[in-house]
């Protein structure tokens, strides 16, 4: 490795860890200096915050759960990350991360902090202890150096590190590019970046012949310009995925995965996966259950491409009883376990790739691997109630001709749907009841459904309708509308579907970044477009835009998205965040503040 880059490892391990003491036990920390809490210091409340968020994205290592400690030093910035699973940070990092930065600038800082850690926690990458070993017997820079540069490992740990932070903080949705961009701004700090900020706070001392500070944070500049470029294409991919447009997002994943095959993009990848199958489905089989996948696509308005779903005939009694010989089904069912199993291997607490997982064991026809999975997964879900549910249907999908293990599932949704009821559960239990059958019981239940069809996907909805008895088909099928006022954002380009105008193309041409893909087995080719104040991002697909990002903090008045929409608006989860979709523009909601808005060609 490069001389200079190996001095960059340098400055940063000291300015990260300067001065601490040698001890990988979180107690020694507290008995020395004490633990700052919340309640003490409102920066603790905000770290904490940051940090749940940051580990919604972060992959996570098996052995141990992270948790972040807060000591109250002043006059140190350490970040330590050790090895029974404790961060540790000093008062006085959270009082640099502050210093003239307003709240999204020290947001970001903090979480590349934080993130750098869990990365090291995640890989059990603990060589900077012994680094600082070395380092308490020497402060000569270049003996350093050469201490790092035998210790290929550690070079490399260091550097995945700061790649992970860089990416784990910008998954959780903080702006990491202020990070490596100067600003305009009077306050000297605020001018510069994040790195050479950070070593002149933490008065880190450089021999004559270290780089300058400006050197040092170029080198990394650099590398973190590549990795936001690929970021771009994990959000693209997740986009596309919450549309419903998997063919095209498993381009978009895959190319993210090439840099950070991390539990995030690998669960994506399955749900896409999983999605494909759902899509080449019989009709019978895809409504016999409603399993909810965490970028479930609901399409209310969009017709149903093959025919309508009778009355489920008395065979079918078990999702398993549904032909599991169709090739493509089974590809990409087998294509989603693989990511999945991957996801579950790199982050074992992480729930909805164990969900996910259990799904696609279940369309499998497999139930005993689902509950397998499902049974690690209520350990540390804390009575999840999706996990609860799935775990019903898995163990009446066990019952052979020795054992009826269908009023045991029962039992499970009747109290599932007293304690947390959902339109899911309901589904459910109307379907095991209709199978034995107790048709009056069930009845109830889908007439209880029938409320609620607005929120249902189209094959959910029809078979809904199809059960009920309280209106006609075509009645029930029917969505609701109301008239909808005009949104208080516009659109930069046009929202048909002609290609880009030699004038549109002139505006893209300014004060725009543009990033190419080009994969020529899918015959999709394009660009990804990103305007120079982060305010808007297109996604070109062979010269149309397909999909319009609209950012600002916030973009719109949550109060007034609802009355934009002719349709009830759908509210999904989506990592820390949540999505309110309406048909083709959704509306991307964290901290209770409207962040993005999407639009989407159909």
């Amino acid at each position: 490795m490069h001389v200079r880059f190996i001095l960059l490892l340098v400055a940063l391990l000291i300015a990260f860890h300067a001065n601490a003491a040698i001890n990988n036990e979180v107690a020694f920390y507290i008995d020395a200096y004490g633990e700052l809490t919340a309640q003490q210091e409102p920066k603790v409340a905000e770290a904490q915050r940051i940090f749940k968020r940051l580990q919604s994205v972060a992959d996570r290592n098996s052995k141990h759960l992270a948790k972040l400690v807060v000591i109250n030093n002043k006059t140190h910035a350490w970040a330590i990350a050790l090895p029974a699973g404790h961060i540790i940070l000093s008062r006085q990092v959270l009082d640099i991360v502050h210093r003239d930065a307003n709240t999204e600038l020290a947001q970001a800082r903090l979480a590349f902090v934080i993130g750098h850690e869990l990365a090291h926690l995640a890989n059990d990458d603990y060589w900077h202890h012994e680094v600082e070993s070395f380092m308490q017997n020497t402060s000569d820079a270049r003996k350093i150096a050469q201490f790092l540069n035998q210790n290929f490992e550690a070079k490399q740990a260091e550097l995945a590190a700061d790649d992970k932070g860089y990416i784990y903080a910008a998954m959780a949705g903080y702006a990491v590019d202020r990070l490596i961009k100067k600003h305009n701004n009077k306050q000297p700090s605020a001018a510069q970046d994040f790195f050479t900020f950070w070593m002149q706070q933490t008065n880190t001392k450089t021999s004559p012949s270290h780089p300058e500070a400006k050197d040092r944070a170029e080198l990394l500049r650099q590398r973190l310009n590549q990795l936001k470029q690929k970021l771009a294409f994990f959000r693209v991919g997740t986009r596309l995925a919450h549309f419903g447009h998997c063919n095209d997002a498993i381009y978009f994943l895959k190319e993210f995965q090439k840099v950070f095959p991390g539990r995030a993009v690998l669960n994506n990848l399955g749900q896409c996966y999983l999605q494909q199958a759902q899509s080449q489905m019989q009709q019978k089989q895809l409504a016999f259950y409603w399993l909810p996948l965490s970028l479930d696509t609901h399409n209310r308005a969009s017709a149903l491409t093959r025919g309508g779903i009778a009355a489920l005939e008395s065979p079918r009694q078990f999702l398993k009883n549904f032909d599991t010989k169709n090739s493509t089904v089974s590809g990409y069912l087998d294509d989603a376990i693989e990511v999945l199993s991957l996801a579950v291997s790199k982050d074992p607490y992480y729930i909805p790739a164990r969900i996910n997982l259990a799904i696609a064991y279940l369309y499998q026809g497999k139930p005993h691997r689902a509950r397998a999975i499902l049974a690690d997964t209520q350990q540390q879900s804390n009575d999840n109630a999706t996990v609860t549910m799935l775990d019903a249907l898995a163990l009446y999908e066990q019952t052979d001709a020795d054992i009826d293990l269908w009023a045991t599932a029962i039992k499970k949704l009747e109290r599932l749907e007293q304690n947390t009821p959902s339109m899911y559960v309901l589904y459910n239990h109307a379907r095991l009841l209709s199978v034995r059958p107790r048709l009056i019981e069930a009845q109830k239940l889908w007439n209880r459904l029938r409320d609620y069809t607005d929120y249902l996907p189209a094959v959910t909805r029809k078979e809904v309708c199809s059960q009920q008895n309280l209106a006609p088909l075509t009645s029930c099928m029917r969505l609701s509308t109301k008239k909808a006022t005009k949104p208080n954002w516009s659109w930069l380009f046009t929202t048909s579907l002609n290609p880009l105008t030699n004038v549109e193309r002139e505006r893209l041409n300014a004060n725009w970044q543009s990033i190419g893909f080009d994969w020529a087995a899918a015959d999709l080719h394009g660009f990804i477009h990103q305007r120079s104040d982060d305010s808007i991002e297109l996604l070109e697909l062979n010269n149309t835009v397909q999909i319009q990002v609209l950012k600002g903090d916030p973009i719109a008045d949550l109060t007034q998205i609802n009355g934009y929409c002719k349709y009830p608006l759908i509210k999904r989860t989506l990592d820390a965040d949540e999505v309110w979709s309406c048909d083709n523009w959704a509306v991307l909601v964290s901290n209770q503040q409207a962040r993005e808005i999407w639009y989407i060609q159909k």
